[in-house]
C-alpha cells in the first residue's frame, strides 16, 4: 500500500532543514578536502610534485567553505516548501535545487582548482588574487569553465519533467548564448571545428605570441550535448557552422580507418561512445557529409561478443552503455537491418539477463538506476522492452530517490547527482510515469524536443526519409 506524506510549512523546519545542511555540508567537504586536492594535482598535467604534492593540501579551502553551506543548504528543498512526496516533486526539487548549486559552486569549483595545481611555493593563490588572474585572462566566462556537463543533466531533466517553464525566456537564450561561445570556427590557425567542453582557452586581449587558438578542437561528446541542449531550449540551430562540424573538420575528420571515432583531433580514444555521438550529430543535423557509415556498421557488428552484448572496442567485455551506443547507432544511421535475426536475439537475451530487479551493466555486477535508461533505451530499440519486469524496474529507481534533497542516486541510501537524477526519470519514462515527457530512446531527448528537430528539417525542406522510432 503506497501512503503519501502531505508536509505543512512550519518556520522551524525551514530554519533547522538549511542551518543542518549547510553544518553537515560544510564538515563533509573540510573532512573530505585533502583526498580532492590530491586526487586533483596526481591528475594534473604538471605532474603530482610539481604540483605541491602532499604539502599544502587545504589549498583552495576557502572557496569551497564558501560554497558549501549555502549550497548544502539548498539541497533541503522538500521540507521548506512543503511539496508532496511523489516521484515527480522529488526529481524536480533535485533539478531545480541541483541547478541552484551549479551556478553557485561552478565560479568557486573554478578558483580551487587554481589554488590546488599552482607551482608549490608560489606566494599568488589567495582568492582574490586568483579571481582576479582569472577575470583578467578571461573575463567572466572564465569563471564557468566546465559549466556544460553540469548544464545538460539540469536542462535535459527539466525537459523530461515538461517543467522548462521554470526556465524564463531571458534565462534560456542566456543559456543559449553562453553554449554558442563555445562554438569552435575553423580559420587559418584554428583546424576543426565543433564544440569545446569549456571556455578555459577563450582568452581576452591576448597577445598573439600567447594564443591558444592551435588547442581549440571540437569533441564529439560536447559537440552532441551542445547541439541536443540547443534543440531542448528552442534554437533554431541557425548560428551552427554546420560545414566545419561536418564536412572534414569535426566528425568525418576524426573517423578512423576501421570506422570507429575519435573524440577529437588529437590525443583521444576511439571507441563505441565517440561512434555513438558522431551519429547524433549527422542525425540531428541532418547531414552524414564524408561520414563512411558502411565501415562505421561494420565496427559495430564486429564489436559484438559472444554472448550477445556489444563492447566498447574490438575483443573486449560486453557492456550495457556500449551495447546502447552501438544499437542507437545503427539506428540513426539507418542500418539496423544490419543485425542478422540471430544477432538480433541474443542481443535481447543478453539485454533481458541484465536485470535483477533494476538493471546492471554487465553480468555479476551491482544494480544501477542509470542502467534504466542504458538497457531500457537499447531494449525499446530492439523491441523487447515489453518482456521486462515493469514493477521490479520501477520499485528500485524509486528506492534511490532522496526525498529530502530530491533527485535519484545510483544506489539506495547514498546522495543523489544529476547524472542519475536524469537517467532515472528517463526510466522511469520508459515505464509511462505519469507526469514525464516521452523519451526518444537512440537520441536521449524527449521526444517534443525530437518533434521541434523534425520541424527544423522541415522548414529547411529537406524531405529526407525519417527514422521510425516505434
Amino acid at each position: 500500500m503506497e501512503v503519501e506524506v502531505k508536509a505543512t510549512f512550519n518556520p522551524n523546519i525551514y530554519w533547522t532543514s538549511l542551518i543542518s545542511g549547510g553544518v553537515a555540508g560544510l564538515f563533509v567537504d573540510i573532512a573530505l578536502f585533502p583526498i580532492d586536492t590530491i586526487k586533483t594535482r596526481l591528475q594534473s598535467e604538471r605532474g603530482f610534485k610539481r604540483s605541491g604534492g602532499f604539502t599544502g593540501i587545504y589549498k583552495g579551502i576557502g572557496p569551497v567553505a564558501a560554497g558549501s553551506s549555502p549550497t548544502a543548504a539548498l539541497f533541503f528543498w522538500e521540507p521548506v516548501t512543503g511539496l508532496s512526496s511523489t516521484p515527480f516533486s522529488v526529481a524536480l526539487c533535485g533539478a531545480i535545487s541541483g541547478g541552484i548549486a551549479a551556478g553557485i559552486t561552478t565560479p568557486l569549483d573554478v578558483i580551487k582548482t587554481r589554488i590546488m595545481l599552482a607551482d608549490a611555493g608560489s606566494k599568488n593563490t589567495s582568492v582574490r588574487n586568483v579571481a582576479k588572474s582569472i577575470y583578467r585572462e578571461k573575463g567572466v566566462k572564465g569563471f564557468f569553465a566546465g559549466f556544460v556537463p553540469r548544464v545538460l543533466w539540469i536542462t535535459i531533466g527539466i525537459d523530461v519533467l515538461d517543467s522548462l517553464d521554470l526556465l524564463s525566456d531571458t534565462a534560456k537564450q542566456n543559456i543559449i548564448d553562453w553554449i554558442y561561445s563555445l562554438q569552435v570556427i575553423p580559420n587559418s590557425d584554428v583546424h576543426c571545428g565543433g564544440f569545446q567542453g569549456a571556455t578555459t582557452l577563450n582568452l581576452l586581449d591576448c597577445p598573439e605570441k600567447y594564443s591558444t587558438d592551435d588547442y581549440k578542437w571540437g569533441h564529439l561528446a560536447m559537440t552532441y550535448t551542445c547541439i541536443a541542449t540547443l534543440i531542448i531550449l528552442g534554437d533554431d540551430l541557425s548560428r551552427l557552422n554546420r560545414k566545419s562540424i561536418i564536412e572534414g573538420r569535426s566528425v568525418a575528420a576524426v573517423q578512423r580507418p576501421n570506422g570507429s571515432f575519435s573524440a577529437s583531433i588529437e590525443g583521444n580514444e576511439y571507441d563505441m561512445r565517440f561512434v555513438y555521438c558522431a551519429c547524433c550529430i549527422c542525425h540531428m543535423l541532418n547531414d552524414w557529409g564524408c561520414v563512411n557509415k558502411s565501415t562505421m556498421g561494420a565496427y559495430i557488428i564486429n564489436s559484438i561478443r559472444y554472448d550477445g552484448g556489444v563492447s566498447q572496442h574490438f575483443e573486449m567485455e560486453s557492456h550495457g552503455g556500449t551495447t546502447f551506443c552501438a544499437l542507437a547507432a545503427l539506428q540513426l544511421s539507418d542500418q539496423l537491418e544490419l543485425l542478422s535475426s540471430t544477432q538480433r536475439e541474443k542481443i535481447k537475451r543478453w539485454l533481458l539477463f541484465r536485470q535483477d530487479g533494476g538493471f546492471q551493466g554487465r553480468p555479476n555486477k551491482p544494480i544501477d538506476s542509470c542502467y534504466s535508461f542504458w538497457i531500457g533505451a537499447a531494449l525499446k530499440i530492439v523491441g523487447a522492452f515489453e518482456l521486462s519486469n515493469f514493477k521490479e524496474n520501477k520499485d528500485y529507481i524509486l528506492s534511490c530517490q532522496d526525498s529530502v534533497v530530491g533527485g535519484f542516486s545510483k544506489w539506495p541510501g547514498i546522495s543523489s547527482d544529476p547524472f542519475h537524477t536524469y537517467f532515472g526519470l528517463c526510466g522511469l519514462s520508459f515505464l509511462r510515469e505519469p507526469g514525464l515527457l516521452e523519451v526518444m530512446p537512440s537520441l536521449n531527448i524527449s521526444m517534443r524536443a525530437y518533434e521541434r528537430l523534425q520541424q527544423l528539417w522541415n522548414s529547411q525542406s529537406n524531405n529526407d526519409v525519417q527514422l521510425n522510432i516505434d
